[in-house]
């Protein structure tokens, strides 16, 4: 059987190695600035699906 639990933290485990190596690239060939426009479209992604998800649950 599988571990569902397990397997979903090493999945995130991955998710934020691959994102850390992404940062890294980003920094290395496009600088800085490249990088803090990535953060900033993905936080404001990510809140903007926490919104329309709570909406979602709500309504």
């Amino acid at each position: 059987m599988i571990d569902v639990k397990n397997s979903h933290s090493q999945l995130r485990n991955d998710v934020k190695k691959l994102g850390n190596i992404l940062g890294e690239i980003l920094v290395h060939h496009g600088g800085l600035d490249l990088f803090n426009k990535v953060e900033l479209i993905r936080e404001t992604t990510k809140n903007y699906v926490k919104i329309i998800m709570r909406n979602y649950i709500i309504n």
